[in-house]
């Protein structure tokens, strides 16, 4: 039964690295059927979905990963993706930081981190967070990008009155 699941987790991620998401949600769910238990498949299943983006389901997939183990960093990170195409800032702001705690040196963790805050306004929060990930590459245009962008809106309006 365990080298069926295995066989059926290997199919799943090579179908995701081709960008066959349906197959993979297909033998990702294979895997759920005969190990519901097994959080990495349904880290998969959310990967599956995500590629078809059906994010609610995405969500719910991850949730399961992160029931099973509540330290799974890339499901946390998955999941705040999910949440954030969904348009679910504050949410996500929370998903990201959980990650976060567990791992402090991904530096696409912090950008996520810094582009949810910015969706919430929280232009000096971004900021943070974007320079948090520029320590870990230093060279990334989209966070240089970004971080520039939340810097400007963060500046106080000044009004000239004549």
């Amino acid at each position: 039964m365990a080298d069926l699941s295995a066989k059926y987790f290997k199919e799943g991620g090579n179908f995701i690295r081709n960008g066959q998401s349906e197959k993979a949600l297909a033998a990702f769910d294979k895997c759920i059927a005969l190990d519901p238990n097994d959080g990495e498949a349904w880290y998969g299943r959310g990967l599956a979905l995500s590629g078809l983006f059906r994010w609610e389901e995405d969500l719910a997939s991850m949730d399961k990963a992160i029931a099973i183990n509540p330290d799974y960093t890339t499901a946390l990170f998955a999941r705040g993706l999910a949440l954030s195409a969904l348009g679910r800032w504050t949410e996500a702001v929370a998903s990201f930081e959980q990650a976060i705690a567990l791992n402090k040196d991904d530096a696409d963790l912090w950008f996520s981190h810094g582009y949810a805050l910015s969706k919430l306004k929280r232009y000096a929060e971004a900021v943070e967070s974007y320079d948090k990930s520029l320590v870990i590459d230093p060279n990334e245009p989209d966070t240089i990008k970004k971080r520039k962008i939340a810097l400007k809106k963060q500046e106080p309006k000044r009004f000239i009155f004549f």
